[in-house]
């Protein structure tokens, strides 16, 4: 009996990854999440082509304990197609059990010379964002925009709110990212651990 119970507990680790980045700053989409270096652990579990996860990030800086996100997904991926469910949760919006401090994300992601991303809020928001995106030699060149007004997004009109380039060496990478509807930029480094 302990012999099955040891290898079905090495198949569940088998499947099961975990792992933590350390940021320079958070940046989502565009979007700067506070001005301080953030930690970002996640755990995934994958069997029969599901995978069911959670993603968080917490700002080191006590001054921005607020911005701590949540987040639980659930993907596969069918004939080349990836599809990605996410709940993305804020503590600070309110409790997890109620209803109001989630917004679900669907989305979709295909590659055929560029990859090519569709995420649309299908609960508690409903703004859309499209990415297009390209390895050429290391780098990674992407683009990504709102066909719409967004709240979720700060904007106002249909936008360009990413644009720029991320290069990876080992374990660690650098992005630059420009966002012009708000025109800032941002340029962040990753340590994956």
């Amino acid at each position: 009996m302990k012999i099955i119970l040891l290898i079905l507990l090495a198949n569940v680790f088998a499947e099961t990854k975990v792992s933590t980045d350390l940021v320079s700053r958070y940046i989502w989409r565009g979007l700067a999440s506070g001005d301080a270096p953030a930690i970002q652990p996640s755990i995934e579990y994958s069997n029969l082509g599901l995978n069911i996860g959670a993603w968080a990030s917490y700002s080191i800086s006590s001054a921005e304990k607020s911005n701590v996100e949540n987040n639980f997904y659930l993907s596969t991926s069918i004939n080349g197609l990836d599809i990605t469910f996410t709940d993305y949760y804020f503590p600070s919006v309110g409790e997890l059990f109620t209803m109001e401090t989630h917004t679900f994300e669907l989305t979709l992601n295909y590659s055929y010379l560029v990859d090519m991303t569709l995420s649309n809020n299908i609960y508690n928001d409903y703004s859309t964002y499209i990415q297009i995106s390209k390895e050429i030699d290391g780098l990674t060149l992407f683009v990504g925009g709102v066909p719409s007004k967004s709240d979720w997004y700060g904007t106002n009109k249909p936008a360009i709110i990413e644009l720029g380039a991320k290069a990876s060496k080992g374990d660690f990478s650098v992005s630059y990212v420009l966002n012009p509807n708000d025109k800032k930029n941002y340029i962040t480094f990753i340590y994956y651990l």
